[in-house]
């Protein structure tokens, strides 16, 4: 069994929690692509009300779309990319939070 919002540990008498913890930190949750569909889903979860900006960019850097650029209230929010005209390869999304 898995307490959520714990780490926890084996031991030969069962799982023992080590330390609870809530974050405190905004996540890009992980993203499954289809390579055969042009429109991929982003997730993110902002911990508090923030200016985020999320982006899809090349590995040097360069910004392909601006996803997002808005003050978000805390909560889970979807965004999607669509890449249609846009030349396949290998892309980078990043979120970035001013709490």
């Amino acid at each position: 069994m898995r307490k959520k919002n714990s780490i926890l540990a084996w031991n030969p008498t069962g799982i023992q929690t080590l330390a609870n913890y809530l974050s405190t930190d905004s996540k890009l949750i992980q993203n499954f692509n289809n390579p055969f569909a042009e429109a991929t889903p982003f997730t993110s979860i902002l911990n508090q009300q923030a200016h985020a900006k999320q982006a899809v960019y090349r590995c040097f850097g360069e910004d392909i779309k601006v996803l997002v650029n808005a003050i978000q209230s805390g909560g889970e929010y979807t965004v999607t990319f669509n890449s249609s005209g846009i030349a396949a390869e290998i892309y980078f999304y990043s979120l970035t939070t001013l709490e």
